[in-house]
């Protein structure tokens, strides 16, 4: 089974929590003033301050906008246009902190959010940005292994409104520094103050990304107990069977979420048949979902990946042609990577290499790809330092014959940074997504 194909969203929760930013943002923004520092002097929340900024044409809400669809560059320079011209001194510094740690600028994240905080002129009716500006910091000091700073402010974050991400970015302190008692101590309060799929979600993630899996799973059994209420949570439930590799049980979840028209489950459903070794059901699914015109571009995603799967490359850069042709763009990025992979396992790695500079220039934060484009340059390298009479003699050279599909299959160097660890996290979204920090775990691209 090929893990490297994109096939879940890798930006679903950055996009739904780009649009809980605007609301947070947006709540504690309406006074501020025209010499560059925000007052931020109200925690009231109006029915027009939680609007998104569609149709906003101010610079914040151009940079709004920006940064729920993953522009973090323009973001970036628009949030500070907003800080220059509109006053948004510590809204703008917050936001450019969100864009430097979607980058993976983690040093520079972290000394936005300070700025950010000391921007803001009346803590005491402001706590509500602090402790979200705070949150994001304590992500940004995890990523840059500075975890002496992350406690500190997890200490002071677990007595605020937020404790439950508070006690689940502590805990991932913890357990990258191995102090696995306390970890689980965390994680046990985490789920005490937000006892969601979600969380469990998190927190098994947080484990399989320190290799340790079976930890992980232990709490992934708990979650069993909770009985769904939405069509949501039967997706939720059905990613839980799914990591726990009961199948069967992940087949009926994920089938009424998908009756119910959850994007999400369109993918992880096909996961789950592709698994069991059932391609035709897979298939069966996807072109339902084409058919019906309710989930297109995830249907032609995943008919591509069985393509993929039956080494029928043709018909996958076909089907991916159709998604993208669709007017559906909800699976972009992901058929832009599958596109990748199928020139890669053709051998033509120039392609591919080409490719994937255009994709890293729209999707910077898919790491991914990162790791995928480290493994198809060294096979460019590979080929154009190869000497001609090699090359005609037939000898192995580590071309498309025999890495088109091995290589494609064992990784780049580093264990190919698992296309589906980085998109699928499954890890749900909690405001400032300790899965951003700990992310991303399950799931494919």
């Amino acid at each position: 089974m090929n893990d490297r194909l994109f096939r879940t969203s890798g930006d679903s929760r950055i996009k739904k929590y780009a649009a809980g930013i605007l609301c947070a943002v947006l709540a504690v923004s309406p006074g501020l003033t025209g010499c560059g520092t925000s007052t931020v002097n109200s925690t009231s929340v109006s029915a027009a301050a939680l609007q998104t900024a569609d149709g906003d044409s101010s610079f914040y809400g151009q940079a709004m906008a920006m940064l729920e669809k993953g522009d973090y560059q323009n973001a970036y320079t628009y949030f500070q246009s907003a800080i220059n011209s509109e006053g948004h001194a510590a809204e703008g510094r917050r936001g450019q902190g969100i864009c430097q740690l979607k980058l993976g600028n983690y040093d520079d994240a972290i000394t936005l959010f300070d700025q950010a905080c000391s921007a803001v002129r009346y803590p005491s009716l402001n706590e509500a940005f602090l402790e979200d500006c705070e949150l994001y910091e304590v992500q940004a000091c995890i990523a840059a292994e500075q975890y002496d700073k992350a406690l500190t402010l997890c200490d002071s974050l677990i007595r605020g409104d937020r404790s439950g991400e508070a006690f689940l970015l502590r805990g991932t302190v913890y357990l990258k520094t191995e102090k696995y008692g306390q970890a689980a101590a965390d994680f046990q309060h985490a789920i005490e103050a937000d006892p969601s799929y979600d969380i469990y979600l998190k927190i098994y993630q947080t484990y399989t990304e320190s290799s340790r899996q079976a930890d992980g799973a232990v709490f992934l059994k708990d979650a069993l107990n909770i009985e769904p209420q939405s069509a949501e949570d039967n997706e939720k439930l059905g990613q839980i069977c799914y990591e726990l590799g009961d199948y069967d049980s992940a087949e009926k979840y994920l089938t009424v979420a998908l009756e119910g028209g959850v994007a999400d489950a369109v993918s992880l459903l096909g996961r789950t048949y592709l698994d069991a070794g059932d391609t035709d059901g897979a298939r069966s699914m996807y072109q339902k979902c084409v058919d019906d015109g309710t989930f297109v571009a995830a249907g032609y995603n995943g008919l591509a990946i069985c393509d993929l799967q039956d080494e029928n490359y043709e018909a996958a850069l076909e089907h991916i042609t159709a998604g993208l042709s669709s007017g559906d763009t909800s699976m972009q990025e992901e058929l832009l990577y599958n596109e990748i992979i199928v020139y890669e396992k053709q051998g033509d790695y120039e392609t591919a290499a080409s490719k994937m500079t255009s994709f890293l220039g729209w999707y910077p934060q898919n790491t991914a790809a990162v790791a995928e484009s480290r493994f198809i340059s060294s096979r460019v390298q590979q080929k154009n330092s190869t000497p001609q009479k090699v090359l005609d003699s037939g000898a192995d050279t580590g071309d498309s014959s025999i890495d088109a599909g091995t290589a494609a299959d064992t990784g780049s160097e580093d264990g190919s940074t698992d296309a589906g660890t980085t998109a699928d996290t499954g890890s749900g979204d909690g405001s400032t997504d300790a899965g951003t920090t700990a992310d991303t775990g399950s799931g494919e691209q």
